[in-house]
């Protein structure tokens, strides 16, 4: 038994989705705020082959491109991409706000 069950009595999805984490999420965003993956590249400093193909290899997992590779400059977002990365970063900043209330709990813990 998880010792947050007792205190937890929502329902949350499990996607079977072993192998998406959030670096995809993160990656898929920076692309589409720096309309280039060279950009986006440099801005995470990693590798942009390396970086075409984590994108490329979510977009297969989610079975439809995020970017609309017809014109090189500036990168734009598929019809799907949009409403994809609306979503993903959401979900970056509630899984960061997630992290600052545990940690405050924390804190408040440790003054009590």
């Amino acid at each position: 038994m998880f010792p947050f069950r007792q205190s937890f009595s929502g329902s949350c999805p499990h996607p079977n989705w072993d192998d998406l984490d959030f670096r995809h999420l993160k990656f898929a965003v920076a692309v589409a705020e720096q309309q280039s993956f060279v950009k986006a590249a440099d801005h995470l400093q990693i590798d942009q082959g390396f970086l075409s193909r984590q994108i490329r290899l979510l977009e297969k997992r989610l079975g439809f491109e995020l970017f609309d590779r017809r014109r090189r400059s500036p990168l734009t977002l598929t019809e799907a991409g949009k409403v994809f990365i609306k979503e993903a970063c959401f979900i970056l900043a509630h899984t960061q706000h997630a992290i600052e209330s545990a940690n405050k709990s924390i804190e408040a813990k440790k003054v009590v």
